[in-house]
């Protein structure tokens, strides 16, 4: 009888211990599922508005001269705060995250335009500001172990500064300002990895599209009663790296 107790005994210990061995070397994958914060730093780049310009017949509508003045590449320094969640099934993962971006996007430019007997000449100067943006985004990909692969789209928006104006011999001709906050849409996608339990870091990639408006302005000291008018687009890229807190 103590032999077999002795043997038992034996057979439970090696047992136990071979257990312990696999799951050394087994560990289980890491579970992307939960909430987090976090912070982010990157660059905008490569936004593309050309400023075109309508001069029309006041009260009629009607063009009487068109005029491509300047373009405006908005970049700069951007960086932020996210917060999501993330909900995993097997290697599929679903998530939500909104982020704010405070920054220094801005850029600015000048052009001559030639007198067309009905537009005016004169030098045209041109600016645009966005200091502050954000997005609420659905993130989805797929998850190896502690690397997270992911697509991601969804609302944009930012708080937007324009100044646009018309100067000639006799001073300024028309002046267009415009603050606010424009609403569109953003794409883009990233990767994420787990350096610790509860600390991830992420490199992504977001087009951002703030859509078009249309802003107008009387002209003076023309030959005719003028309007101008242009169509605002406001978009651009932007890279970042993220640091998130998962808990």
């Amino acid at each position: 009888m103590h032999r077999v107790l002795l043997a038992s005994c034996a057979a439970a210990t090696l047992l136990a211990s071979n257990t312990n061995a696999a799951d050394l070397s087994e560990p289980a994958g890491y579970d992307w599922t939960g909430f987090y914060l976090g912070v982010n730093g990157g660059y905008a780049f490569d936004g593309d508005d050309k400023i075109g310009l309508t001069f029309a017949t006041r009260g009629s509508g009607i063009s009487v001269s068109d005029a491509t003045v300047g373009s405006v590449d908005l970049s700069g320094i951007v960086g932020g705060v996210q917060a999501g969640y993330n909900y995993q099934i097997d290697s599929f993962v679903l998530g939500v995250v909104g982020d704010v971006q405070i920054g220094g996007l801005s850029e600015s430019s000048s052009s001559s335009f030639a007198d067309d007997l009905i537009a005016p000449a004169g030098d045209y100067y041109s600016s645009s500001d966005v200091d502050v943006f954000g997005t609420l985004r659905a993130r989805m990909g797929f998850a190896f172990d502690r690397i997270f692969f992911y697509g991601t789209g969804g609302l944009a928006w930012a708080n937007t500064d324009l100044e646009l104006r018309g100067e000639g011999i006799g001073g300024e001709f028309f002046r267009i300002e415009d603050s606010s906050t424009q609403v569109g849409w953003t794409v883009g996608a990233g990767a994420e990895y787990a350096v610790h339990d509860s600390v991830t870091l992420g490199l992504e990639y977001l087009y951002v599209d703030l859509g078009s408006e249309t802003l107008k302005s009387p002209v003076t000291g023309t030959k005719a009663d003028l309007d101008v008018s242009t169509d605002i687009d406001t978009n651009f890229n932007l890279i970042r790296a993220t640091l998130n807190w998962k808990f």
